[in-house]
């Protein structure tokens, strides 16, 4: 009973709770097919912990709506379809980088989007995606009508999925699926895989996989690929943002593409990431979400 009672308290103070009161709250403003199925699916997970099975399956019916034979269609981004293994990350960037749009600006994610405070992609942009995982931002980029994007993915089951969204892309031949790691230098490194996750940290230790991955700067990787322009860079590299910036302190400084950068995963993120943007060019404009830094 103790350990029950214990378990309780730290589920009820924790983040599966908090989404539980969030999609209620959301579902009572705007009652709607996807703030139902977002609470569904939130009470869902809280009450199960860790076994999502049920909860997956409720995904699968959900995403099958935008199911067209081998992908997704959102309306504002196009991926291949998936297994179920990977269809709660997708769920979660889903509600960050699409819902938003088709529910008139209501976040129902944690982090937010990637478009804020006069920071956006416009018709013809040159797009830098760094962690692209399974292409969402990337193909959302092609629908706000950017010229190419060029999304960096090193961890192999990722990029092959990648590869396949820019398959199924009506405008794919804009993607450019680059499997590499942009960092501060050259250099093969171990990286730590959680799971299913595609997320990763650059590190030699902690996660259940390690995959070695090849890194490039950005500045080395625009020169080499004689690419006349850079408007806007997207990153979510899960605490290499800080390395990112420095290997391309030249682009920032020539070409002054508008940021849209994750800044959780490390406590100085938002500190170290400005100083870093402004020692390349002061006149940057930097403004902050909970979980992001918007500069132009």
């Amino acid at each position: 009973m103790k350990s029950l009672s214990r378990s309780l308290r730290l589920r009820l103070g924790g983040l599966y709770y908090q989404q539980v009161v969030k999609a209620f709250k959301l579902y009572k403003e705007k009652p709607c097919d996807d703030t139902r199925f977002f609470c569904q699916f939130n009470v869902t997970r809280f009450f199960l912990g860790s076994a999502f099975d049920l909860a997956r399956g409720g995904l699968e019916r959900y995403f099958n709506g935008y199911r067209r034979g081998d992908y997704y269609d959102f309306e504002y981004a196009a991926t291949a379809v998936i297994d179920s293994s990977h269809l709660e990350e997708l769920y979660e960037e889903y509600l960050d980088l699409i819902l938003p749009y088709r529910m008139g600006g209501l976040e129902l994610g944690r982090e937010g989007t990637y478009e804020k405070f006069g920071v956006r992609v416009h018709e013809n942009d040159v797009v830098i995606d760094a962690g692209a995982n399974m292409g969402l931002f990337t193909s959302f980029a092609l629908f706000r009508g950017a010229r190419e994007v060029h999304a960096f993915e090193p961890v192999g089951e990722n990029f092959e999925i990648l590869k396949r969204t820019k398959a199924v892309n009506p405008r794919g031949e804009r993607i450019l699926p680059v499997k590499l790691a942009l960092s501060d230098t050259r250099k093969t490194v171990a990286i730590s895989v959680k799971g299913t996750s595609s997320s990763f940290v650059m590190q030699e230790e902690g996660g259940d996989v390690f995959e070695e991955i090849q890194t490039i700067t950005l500045d080395d990787y625009v020169r080499e690929q004689r690419i006349d322009r850079v408007d806007f860079i997207k990153a979510d590299i899960e605490g290499a943002e800080r390395q990112l910036l420095r290997g391309a302190r030249e682009v920032l400084k020539n070409h002054k593409p508008a940021l849209a950068i994750c800044t959780y995963h490390l406590p100085d993120d938002p500190e170290v990431l400005t100083a870093l943007i402004l020692e390349a060019d002061p006149t940057y404009q930097i403004h902050y979400s909970s979980h992001k830094l918007y500069a132009r």
